[in-house]
């Protein structure tokens, strides 16, 4: 595959690089790097739309002062730009999310092999839900990853005992990349499928977790209540605390009681049962 990086730089940068990143997230963005002077966004090249990047920018209105390019970068390029930036994180002292050229640590690890797919840990979102998930113990349960990016969600839950899980993202490339964190870990209960909510077909579980975004997650969610088993959990992250009412209020209607909000800088992840 063949990828763009679109350098967009904003003054002044934040909050409007974030704000940036959840808009272009919903228009097939696979990845992104925020800098000091705003923001780099990765895209197929032939999924490139340069009217909507100039109306995206233009969006965020006369007070931001921007500017950007685009470069090209082939996978070589990409892979070795990963490894050069990709750090180790570290999730509460309890668990580290590394890539295979890192050294092992004393702490709980989960392999993951930086390419182009969501899910490193490195974003607030997925550090917020696998704080969550490590704290908890999954023997025997059964568990729906949805937009499994990387896989490492997935793979969090069945180095925690789950047996029967199943992963999906609309992405090609992101099945492939949770494939082989799979057998980076030695994970051997995970189904990868490829396609959205209308992927998950029969199967129920006891926890649910979708790490997405807020206009995908509302229009999805009656397709995720249909999958819980009764007392199951549904975790779901990918938006702002400013979104928190919306997605409460609507799960509220579709049956489901708000457990708790998890905030991390700016970003939320919400708990929820049935």
């Amino acid at each position: 595959m063949s990828y763009l990086v679109v350098e967009i730089n904003l003054s002044p940068a934040q909050p409007w690089s974030e704000i940036l990143l959840a808009v272009l997230s919903e228009n097939q963005y696979d990845s992104f790097e925020e800098t000091p002077e705003g923001l780099k966004a990765y895209i197929q090249k032939e999924a490139f739309d340069e009217r909507f990047i100039t109306d995206s920018i233009a969006g965020l209105g006369e007070a931001v002062e921007s500017s950007w390019k685009t470069f090209a970068l082939d996978d070589k390029n990409w892979n070795e730009s990963w490894e050069s930036n990709f750090q180790p994180i570290d999730v509460d002292g309890k668990l580290v999310v590394r890539a295979p050229f890192h050294d092992k640590t004393d702490l709980s690890e989960i392999v993951i092999q930086p390419q182009m797919s969501f899910g490193t840990g490195h974003h607030e979102t997925t550090h917020l839900i696998l704080s969550r998930l490590h704290s908890d113990d999954f023997t025997g349960k059964a568990v729906l990853d949805m937009g499994c990016g990387t896989g490492v969600l997935a793979i969090c839950c069945e180095l925690r005992g789950a047996i029967s899980l199943v992963g999906i993202d609309i992405d090609e490339w992101s099945v492939g990349n949770t494939v082989d964190n799979m057998k980076l870990n030695g994970c051997t209960r995970l189904e990868v499928r490829h396609g959205g909510a209308e992927a998950i077909g029969s199967n129920r579980f006891d926890l649910v977790i979708a790490n997405i975004n807020r206009n995908i997650l509302m229009r999805d969610m009656a397709h995720y209540v249909k999958t819980m088993l009764p007392g199951a959990t549904l975790m779901l992250s990918g938006f702002y605390t400013g979104d928190c009412e919306m997605l409460i209020t609507h799960c509220s209607e579709l049956g489901l009681d708000h457990v708790r909000t998890y905030e991390r800088h700016g970003w939320a992840m919400l708990e929820l049962a049935i």
